[in-house]
């Protein structure tokens, strides 16, 4: 995705060495597709996409300016890398509905801000922050054309601002379909928000505007063992969220039927959106 990063013609070299070689953007989208494949060969039921704003979906004609800039050694100018950043979205989203892979977007991320530190420790080192974009006029439109071309896969936004949690919630409702329960997800609190407070939030916002008993609960990267303690502290701070609207009238006190939509959202929902086995 990241085709105005420096080391990208090194990226394109290992891909070029397991699958075809790459000097147009249908060859890159065939090396994808063949790694997809083999990925998908070994147990994968999901993908990725970070993006710091989702971008106009260009054409593969306006994507190759970019690519040529890059195989000539050159860097692309900022519109011909929007461009290559939107087409490739929207292509690998419709790759992933092809091969009902659930695609997790990741936006709102402002990276690499401090030019000293990534020249001496390279990318995504943590000198990044939330970002103010606003793209959500631009996420309806991709989520339009694909839905309209029937190739929205089942998609988890992951959002880093929390300002845009109601009007991302409010979007994904538009492309809810029988596909699969909860088929458009709003992702858990995510990185500078997975704490009690960015939690909790996440968890106010989407009992207002979305269907929180359909929500795939807590994540983790799994970088770490100490990273696994992460789905206890979430699972604790959803119990005492359901638990202080039960004890002031909010919501139903039936302890069975509360009690189902927490082991749903602690496992079952996303046990059945990634179609593992139970």
């Amino acid at each position: 995705m990241n085709i105005d990063a420096s080391a990208y013609r090194t990226f394109l070299a290992k891909l070029e060495e397991l699958t075809n070689p790459i000097r147009t953007v249908a060859e890159l989208e065939s090396a994808l597709e063949k790694r997809l494949q083999a990925f998908i060969a070994v147990g994968t039921r999901a993908s990725d996409i970070a993006l710091e704003r989702v971008l106009p979906i260009a054409t593969p004609k306006d994507a190759q300016a970019a690519l040529d800039h890059v195989l000539a050694g050159e860097h692309p100018r900022l519109a011909e890398t929007e461009a290559f950043k939107g087409y490739l979205t929207y292509y690998l989203m419709k790759l992933y509905a092809k091969y009902n892979i659930a695609t997790e977007l990741h936006i709102g991320a402002m990276r690499n801000n401090n030019t000293v530190m990534l020249e001496k420790l390279g990318l995504d080192t943590g000198f990044d922050s939330i970002s103010d974009t606003n793209s959500i006029t631009q996420t309806a439109r991709l989520f339009d054309r694909l839905n309209s071309e029937n190739s929205l896969p089942k998609t988890i936004v992951f959002n880093l601002n929390p300002k845009m949690n109601t009007e991302i919630m409010t979007l994904i409702g538009c492309f809810q379909s029988s596909e699969a329960r909860g088929k458009m997800q709003y992702g858990p609190a995510w990185w500078f928000l997975d704490n009690r407070f960015g939690m909790e939030q996440h968890l106010r916002d989407l009992t207002a505007t979305g269907h929180i008993a359909a929500f795939i609960g807590m994540l983790t990267d799994s970088r770490s063992l100490l990273s696994y303690p992460r789905h206890h502290y979430f699972r604790r701070i959803l119990c005492n969220y359901f638990g202080s609207m039960m004890e002031n009238g909010e919501m139903t006190a039936d302890m069975d039927a509360v009690g189902a939509v927490v082991r749903d959202i602690c496992y079952y929902n996303s046990v059945n959106y990634f179609r593992m086995e139970k």
